[in-house]
């Protein structure tokens, strides 16, 4: 668990009895002596396909930002290290009230943020204030895209110094799990006060490392927080650099220049298997790759043309092509790993005589162009987004659309899907709580419209399903309600499931004591090089 502290996290060797050790001067001059390599051995270098956007948690938004932020900060509660079973973190204990309206947690003694100050109820109810307040003078006029999740939260008060009430506006069996997610991060009120609006380059959590140093697009420095609660990590750093090309990361792996990486290629992972100095990790995921409808722009407002494109696309080649088989397909946007999956919902065939014929009748003009927005970063659950993009252009010129990609940076990319100028888009999502929630009110509900919800779908009924099942503390009536919204989806088809892809990494064998989280979490506190 977070909570313990073993010796030799806190210093590795220590307590053996009959150990010698050089006195503090001769080992000055040991070390003065060594060669540099040897004396940072204990930095791990990550390459990723892309920069960190923000390190607020509240605004990172995405996979990239959330693997620096996940270092830097701690919830109130966790995820264990290789489930989504929920554990103590930042706060050791907590219960729930008979009417299931109340969470009281008992914030964990004697933590302090990275700038110095302490940890208490007070901070806790500056953090979580941050997402329920949209006046908030600490969000800076900013809206973050995961506000939404937070909204069955009435309120949190400081109970005493060290106890936070939770109170929620009606039964909400998700509240816990999204508490355990980096947007509820606790930030130092201190620093975010004296930072403002900068405070997303000079972050202060808790959690086991600390910035160093940020150069954008190139290289974001984590050192050790030598104070951390849970024993300080082994590793002294850990380096994040940004290498878009995934062939590129394989060959620094090998090479030995990087020691981790993810979102590698089929390929690539497939090459990776024969080194002896490569471990190549690949588990069930709980994630998919989608494309998107954007419903409120013509031609895609017409379901029978978003049907047509669904009949249209052959998705067993995409995964042929673009994942090697290594992924797989299905009608649903909830995970087959995941509880709640309808597995009685028939995907879409693959039939270019249907979709011409549906595309006739549609009456749509098929000489309009066509915008099919795609990533140029690879991300979990596509880590070939440009030939993706390209056999779905293919299969729908194929059956008379004419189809334009657009591609940009994946910030950029974050950003401008959010002014709805796209016909269709690539996108994903991973979970963030292991609940079915987070996919289906994140991705199509109505709070989420503009922010996740790129579709610009809103359908009542699937509303009042995803709000039901939020108060449904009985699994099975939970279940009903998420099969019902999933027949629901494919009936009016906002999106099309591209791929459900397995969580992977891939790291040298000198990495030692890293765990790949089947939400692709990534923590080094116990990580360390042999």
């Amino acid at each position: 668990m977070r909570q313990t502290r073993p010796a030799d996290r806190r210093n590795p060797g220590s307590g053996a009895r009959g150990t010698l050790r050089p006195a503090p001067a001769l080992l000055a001059v040991l070390l003065a002596l060594a060669p540099a390599a040897a004396q940072t051995r204990q930095t791990l270098i990550f390459a990723r396909g892309s920069d960190a956007t923000s390190l607020d948690p509240y605004f990172a938004e995405e996979g990239e930002s959330v693997k620096v932020v996940d270092c830097i900060y701690e919830p109130l509660v966790t995820f264990a290290e290789a489930s989504t079973e929920i554990r103590p973190c930042l706060a050791t204990r907590w219960e729930i009230s008979d009417d299931k309206l109340t969470w009281t947690f008992h914030i964990r003694e004697g933590v302090k943020f990275h700038d110095g100050t302490p940890l208490n109820a007070d901070a806790v109810v500056f953090s979580l204030n941050r997402i329920l307040d949209p006046k908030n003078e600490f969000r800076f006029g900013r809206v973050s895209a995961f506000g939404e999740l937070y909204s069955d939260i009435a309120s949190v008060e400081a109970a005493d110094a060290m106890t936070v009430r939770v109170r929620t506006k009606s039964p909400s069996v998700v509240t816990l799990a999204n508490l355990a997610m980096f947007p509820a991060a606790i930030v130092s009120p201190t620093a975010v006060r004296k930072h403002g609006v900068n405070f997303e380059q000079e972050p202060s959590g808790t959690g086991p490392f600390m910035l160093h140093k940020w150069q954008r697009h190139k290289r974001l420095a984590l050192r050790a927080n030598k104070d951390y609660w849970g024993g300080a990590p082994r590793l002294e750093q850990v380096i994040f650099t940004e290498v878009p090309d995934n062939a590129a990361r394989r060959q620094q792996l090998e090479k030995g220049e990087i020691h981790l990486t993810d979102n590698l290629s089929p390929v690539d992972l497939t090459g990776l298997r024969g080194n002896a100095n490569v471990v190549v990790d690949v588990i069930p995921g709980i994630n998919f790759g989608y494309l998107g409808f954007n419903v409120r722009k013509p031609p895609m407002d017409d379901l029978r043309v978003r049907q047509a494109i669904a009949h249209a696309i052959d998705k067993p080649k995409i995964l042929k092509l673009a994942y090697r088989e290594l992924a797989t397909t299905g009608p649903n946007p909830v995970p087959p790993s995941m509880w709640s999956y309808n597995d009685k919902v028939e995907d879409y065939a693959y039939d270019p005589v249907r979709a011409r014929a549906m595309l006739k009748e549609s009456g749509a003009d098929l000489s309009a162009a066509i915008e099919l927005w795609a990533m140029t970063a690879p991300r979990p659950y596509m880590p070939q987004p440009d030939e993706v993009a390209q056999v779905i252009k293919a299969c729908l010129t194929e059956v008379g659309l004419n189809v334009t990609i657009v591609q940009k940076e994946w910030g950029t990319y974050l950003r401008e899907t959010k002014n709805g100028q796209h016909h269709l888009f690539l996108m994903g999502w991973t979970s963030d709580n292991g609940d079915p929630d987070n996919f289906l009110d994140a991705i199509l509900g109505r709070n989420s419209i503009g922010q996740l919800n790129l579709t610009w779908w809103d359908h009542p009924e699937y509303n009042r399903l995803i709000a039901a099942a939020r108060v449904a503390f009985d699994q099975p009536e939970r279940t009903r309600l998420y099969h019902e919204a999933q027949e629901l989806i494919h009936r009016e088809t906002p999106i099309m499931i591209v791929a459900y892809m397995p969580a992977t990494a891939a790291y040298r064998r000198s990495v030692k004591g890293f765990v790949l989280h089947p939400m692709q979490i990534f923590r080094f506190e116990k990580v360390w090089i042999e």
